[in-house]
């Protein structure tokens, strides 16, 4: 394949033919002296070919350049950069997605690649096992850097100064740097204009971040990594995105198998899997987790685990020094977010289902459910919520627990107690409507106070939609009964149970009956209700 022109490769030619002619040599008898072909020395005077640097002694020698020639193979070696940090041996897993890029760089004039995805995902470690397997394509080298948008290591990087870096390593003296970043950008677009060059901008902030670090050509292909959607640059650019999220269980087993190792690992398979679910199958979690079994080489999977499970802090476990503490990782994640948007995350974290709909937030946090809606949408641009079906979102495991641990450290317990008052009662009368919705002439047999100001809920069109939405949200009931029962509000948890009554008869659930006969019994007592009405 032939190497493409590049200014340094045409100065070089231009050199060698004006030496030669100056010694008055022909091609051939250049070529004789070297020694190489005629054909050879036409294409590296043409700039379609450069020597190596082990042969440049035999054409200074030849020309008399006096080290002039083998200085510039030098620095041209050395404006190709490979400046991609060392991929993580132990990766495994990501087929799917590693599928994904390499058909993404198969399609005509690929440019720009997203990666982003919740926090300890392992979105730079698919980026650079990806990118060294592929950097063969970019003959002309490879520019990192490491952009700092959720780091401790100081702010992030600004583009002016990202730009100063990779002109650098491109070849432009330091006191030659344009001073603006307008005027950066440009020389940084005209350098890379007839290039290959794979570029990675690693723990992106924001799309202005890295707006004037695109290249203006198709030659070149960027990666670009971000715990943020980076929106912007998706609608502007038209580049592909691929988002993370969590390990599959064979997948976890075998990265926590791979650092602990198949002799310790051997009959605990059930250990491993359980310790995989308990990190929500997040690589960095698994990471740690699995090296601090490396450090206690007497300790067994299945008794680490165990002194997990006791722990009653599982986030703290997982700590390795402060670089390392997961909960360092995620707090990260909140540079530039909205304040209303963390109060709200935080509260949501005490709901006690696996989903949580744009209504019930809106509930818990005394909003209008625009504004949630627009919260959780910002929460979800930077994977601190993730969207899920029938327009709810759900929060990782880890990031679930995290939130709650602040919710306890920076919401009072009044607010706290609100929120929750508030989501009860909310789904109290939810609930209520449904049942009316579908059975008029079968009202539920309790008197409940008023809805609670900014908890009302909607009014259901029609039957089908109540029912749909009873089908929904039917695995949340038992959740709110014990979560009532546990807040103090054991009447509200009683008539929650009561609102279920037409819904059960009409489609019976009998491990939910069950479920919610024991935690209406439960609440029943404490709400003063005699035992024969519950």
């Amino acid at each position: 394949m032939s190497v493409k022109h590049d200014d340094l490769g045409l100065q070089f030619g231009h050199e060698v033919r004006r030496l030669r002619k100056a010694r008055g040599l022909s091609q051939s008898q250049l070529a004789a002296m070297i020694p190489t072909d005629t054909s050879y020395i036409s294409k590296v005077e043409h700039g379609h070919r450069t020597p190596s640097h082990d042969s440049a002694g035999a054409w200074d020698s030849a020309l008399g350049a006096e080290g002039r020639l083998a200085a510039m193979l030098v620095m041209r070696a050395m404006h190709q950069p490979a400046q991609l940090p060392v991929a993580i041996p132990s990766f495994v897993g990501r087929n799917a997605e590693l599928a994904h890029l390499d058909q993404f760089l198969a399609r005509p004039a690929p440019s720009i690649i997203l990666v982003d995805g919740p926090p300890g995902i392992g979105k730079t470690m698919l980026a650079l096992r990806w990118a060294h397997r592929v950097s063969r394509r970019f003959p002309d080298g490879q520019l990192y850097i490491d952009l700092r948008g959720y780091s401790e290591n100081g702010p992030p990087v600004t583009p002016k100064d990202a730009l100063g870096e990779f002109l650098i390593a491109l070849g432009v003296p330091a006191e030659a740097l344009p001073e603006g970043l307008t005027q950066r950008a440009a020389l940084y677009r005209t350098m890379l204009s007839k290039r290959a060059v794979l570029i990675v901008l690693d723990n992106a902030a924001e799309s202005p971040q890295i707006e004037s670090l695109l290249p203006g050509s198709a030659s070149s292909l960027v990666v670009v990594t971000s715990r943020r959607r980076l929106s912007k640059i998706a609608i502007t650019t038209g580049a592909r995105r691929i988002t993370l999220s969590s390990l599959s269980a064979a997948e976890s087993a075998a990265l926590i198998t791979g650092i602990i190792g198949g002799e310790r690992t051997q009959g605990q398979a059930g250990a491993v899997d359980a310790l995989a679910a308990r990190c929500g199958y997040l690589p960095l979690a698994m990471r740690i987790a699995a090296e601090q079994i490396v450090n206690h080489p007497y300790t067994s999977v299945g008794t680490f685990v165990d002194e997990l499970a006791s722990s009653g802090d599982f986030i703290r476990a997982l700590d390795v020094g402060e670089s390392l503490a997961v909960r360092t990782v995620f707090s990260w994640s909140f540079k530039g977010v909205d304040c209303n948007a963390m109060r709200l995350w935080r509260l949501l974290s005490m709901h006690p289902g696996a989903q949580v709909s744009v209504e019930s937030a809106a509930a818990m946090g005394g909003l209008h459910p625009s504004i949630a809606r627009q919260l959780m949408d910002h929460l979800a641009e930077v994977h601190l919520l993730e969207p899920s079906r029938d327009d709810k979102f759900t929060f990782h495991r880890l990031l679930r627990e995290y939130a709650t641990e602040r919710t306890l450290a920076v919401d009072s317990k009044v607010e706290r107690r609100t929120a929750v008052h508030r989501l009860l009662t909310y789904y109290l009368h939810k609930s209520r409507h449904a049942s009316t919705a579908f059975a008029p002439n079968r009202p539920g047999p309790i008197e409940m106070n008023p809805a609670v100001v900014g908890a009302t809920p909607s009014r259901f069109l029609d039957s089908t939609a109540a029912l749909a939405w009873f089908d929904t949200e039917r695995e949340n009931f038992p959740l709110l009964i014990r979560c009532a029962a546990d807040h103090g509000y054991p009447v509200l948890g009683w008539q929650l149970a009561v609102t279920l009554k037409n819904y059960l008869e009409l489609r019976w659930h009998p491990f939910l009956c069950i479920d919610v006969r024991q935690l209406v019994l439960n609440c029943a007592k404490p709400a003063n209700v005699p035992t024969g009405e519950s």
